[in-house]
């Protein structure tokens, strides 16, 4: 027995059709002015905000942000009025979160990377991407790295294998 798109798009409700998003590897690295014009275009950030807001280590910053940081930042939006820029803004930092949280969490377990916000431009487009497809691939390929004997830990959804 094993799972299969169909069980994704089951279970989990994502698209299995449409166009192919590459993670990991072979996610386009991006650098940091690329990364500076989406976090404009996605969050309204200039660039010291999203300097900011990056994650750092003792000697550099990393190309994530932590969940705490995008809850902080777009997670209460109860009570306040908002527009229809801050709702798109939040949309996109939720579906950030999203992305590394669900669908390709990691062993860094509280960030995630920026090199996703490449999916979520334009943010009215994100619909197309075929998001099972790339979850099964994610999860299969955790599936394989924690199956070997020096691994500690499987970083992926659980609910799959739950519910099967």
């Amino acid at each position: 027995m094993t799972i299969v798109l169909e069980d994704v798009q089951r279970i989990l409700g994502l698209e299995v059709l449409g166009k192919a998003v590459k993670e990991g590897d072979d996610c386009k690295e991006l650098g940091w002015d690329k990364i500076y014009e989406l976090t404009k275009k996605l969050f309204g950030w200039d660039k010291e905000t999203t300097m900011a807001n990056m994650y750092k280590t003792d000697r550099t910053r990393t190309k994530t942000i932590t969940f705490v940081n995008l809850v902080r930042l777009f997670g209460n939006m109860e009570g306040r009025e908002s527009n229809p820029e801050q709702v798109r803004q939040t949309a996109a930092a939720y579906l950030l979160f999203t992305l590394g949280s669900v669908i390709f969490p990691d062993a860094n377990g509280n960030m995630v990377h920026m090199n996703y916000l490449q999916y979520l431009d334009p943010l009215d487009r994100v619909h197309e991407y075929s998001w099972g497809t790339s979850f099964l691939a994610h999860f299969l390929a955790e599936m394989r790295r924690a199956s070997k004997a020096n691994a500690h830990q499987f970083n992926s959804s659980f609910t799959l294998i739950q519910v099967q």
